[in-house]
């Protein structure tokens, strides 16, 4: 029982018959649940009732019978109140699915329509998008290429570079220190006055042979210097030696 309920429940042909029957017989049912002080068209049930039996009697010639005449009066008011909504629900059941159905393809027509415009606009711009990546791409590329070569350039030069002037740079940093120079004058006077020898103790060494331990740090640090047949001997490297020559010490 209850399936059954909910079978009819859910049919359509119930609804659109209930609806197209209140809708075609409005005034019947607004005569019918609205009081008089609701009422807002003038429209009283005994109104309504006057002008269905004048109604009727229009379509129907009296026979002086008066059950005959309600009957077929009955019948006729009961089709004229019936049919039509009937006639509407089986057009509205029979062919809406139908125009429901073109309206679907319709509908679809257009929404592939504009899937398939979509799809070409997306992929001309996912097209200029990838020339434009791939131009950048070739832009960095071609800029990578041109800092390479001239890194080689430069490491060419540099290589082709004599000893002083490899180190120029470094000398004018070196030499704008005043301690640098101090350090550099003091380890000269002992390698070349001294042989190299030299002592960082104050109370053992003497005036010739004595050097702080921050020259010797600041020297060895830059290159200029190292340590030969003892740990108290030092000489010039290269490097240091182009030092002196440019710093004329």
């Amino acid at each position: 029982m209850k399936e059954w309920f909910k079978e009819k429940n859910n049919s359509s042909i119930y609804f659109t018959f209930i609806f197209t029957t209140i809708t075609w017989n409005w005034k019947f049912f607004y005569a019918l649940f609205l009081s008089p002080e609701q009422d807002i068209l003038n429209l009283s049930s005994i109104d309504y009732a006057l002008s269905v039996s004048r109604f009727l009697e229009r379509l129907y010639f009296s026979t002086h019978s008066f059950i005959f005449d309600s009957l077929i009066l009955g019948i006729v008011n009961f089709f004229l109140f019936f049919s039509v909504p009937a006639l509407f629900s089986f057009l509205m059941i029979w062919y809406l699915p139908h125009v429901n159905v073109l309206a679907h393809k319709k509908s679809l027509q257009f929404f592939f329509k504009r899937k398939s415009e979509y799809d070409l606009q997306n992929s001309s711009y996912l097209e200029n998008k990838n020339k434009e990546t791939g131009k950048q791409i070739k832009t960095l590329r071609e800029i990578e290429i041109k800092s390479q070569t001239k890194a080689n350039i430069e490491k060419d030069i540099k290589s082709k570079e004599s000893p002083e002037e490899a180190v120029k740079s470094d000398i004018n940093t070196f030499a704008s220190n005043e301690f640098n120079l101090k350090a550099l004058k003091r380890a000269n006077e002992i390698v070349y006055s001294n042989n190299g020898y030299y002592t960082t103790d104050s109370g053992y060494g003497t005036r010739e042979n004595f050097i702080e331990p921050a020259y010797l740090s600041k020297l060895d640090v830059n290159g200029l210097i190292s340590w030969v047949d003892s740990a108290n001997r030092i000489e010039f490297t290269e490097r240091g030696k182009v030092f002196l020559r440019h710093l004329d010490i």
